[in-house]
């Protein structure tokens, strides 16, 4: 009975330490992701410990406006974008 006990706790520590190097794999990754997003140029115009006002350079922007129900929309706004961009 033990040993079955032991096996037990030693599976279940395997099994957590999988799903921490999982979790810390996925964060890092995630975090790699959004630092490659790019973003507009800006300059900023005032800054102050609340906000900053910005001033964009120019850039191009394509949008849809769709109606439904959020999923509906989205799966319709993104086939839309997807046949503009292709």
């Amino acid at each position: 009975m033990h040993k079955k006990h032991l096996s037990m706790t030693n599976t279940f520590l395997i099994i957590c330490g999988v799903i921490l190097v999982l979790a810390a794999v996925w964060t890092l990754g995630s975090w790699l992701v959004v630092r490659t997003i790019e973003q507009p140029k800006y300059t900023v115009i005032e800054k102050t410990q609340n906000y900053e006002i910005r001033e964009y350079a120019p850039s191009i922007v394509a949008e849809v406006e769709v109606s439904g129900s959020r999923n509906e929309s989205l799966n319709q706004g993104f086939r839309l974008l997807a046949g503009y961009i292709f």
